[in-house]
């Protein structure tokens, strides 16, 4: 419990799962718990972060490879062909500072395959990312959250700066849903300064007090 807080206290079924005390005890959960599911408990915030890290994982994997496959083994044989082994070294016979002439094509040829995989990789996951955010819109939980229901309406005219004024310009629409609450949000100019001035003030005095 003193561990696992979100085990014992958590909102209605968004308990996670229960992880065993084994080594490896995690794995289980995170291999089986699947992106719906992450969706319901942790929300959508929480699965695109792990949706973009996921995808920088593959991505970064994928360009490693084609790296690792194709450019270096060009670089290595370049270099051991061309270049004294005067001037070589075990680092720069894996780079490009040496490589000339057309060998550079393979280069050139893999920065096109790069921004492809880039592309692809990110209009994959974007697609799959708008279907995740059409059926978190469309669940209940949604429909029946606070913020799902609250407009914020900017530039007001000055004469419907009021609660009733509000109220008014919905009615005067004929909106489809009732208007349950209506609050305009109010210009307080300094009052944060000096209310914050005022608490600093009381608590030096009380500090100097008890210091007597």
């Amino acid at each position: 419990v003193i561990y696992e807080p979100k085990v014992k206290y958590h909102i209605g079924d968004k308990q996670p799962p229960r992880i065993s005390d084994s080594l490896l005890g995690w794995l289980p959960p995170l291999i089986r718990m699947k992106e719906p599911e992450l969706v319901d408990k942790l929300g959508l915030d929480a699965v695109t972060f792990l949706r973009f890290t996921r995808m920088t994982r593959s991505l970064y994997s994928a360009i490693a490879f084609t790296c690792c496959a194709i450019l270096i083994p060009i670089n290595v044989s370049y270099n051991l062909k061309n270049v004294p082994s005067t001037e070589q070294d075990a680092l720069s016979i894996l780079t490009i500072r040496d490589v000339k002439d057309s060998f550079l094509f393979a280069h050139a040829v893999a920065s096109y395959v790069i921004s492809a995989l880039v592309m692809v990789f990110v209009w994959r996951h974007w697609k799959e990312m708008l279907r995740l955010q059409q059926q978190w819109f469309r669940s209940p939980e949604y429909m029946r959250s606070f913020y799902a229901w609250t407009l914020a309406v900017m530039h007001v005219p000055k004469k419907y700066q009021s609660d009733e004024g509000i109220h008014a310009i919905f009615a005067s629409v004929q909106v489809p849903y009732p208007t349950t609450s209506v609050h305009i949000g109010r210009k307080v100019g300094r009052l944060p300064e000096l209310i914050e001035y005022h608490n600093t003030a009381v608590r030096e005095l009380e500090h100097r007090n008890q210091g007597r």
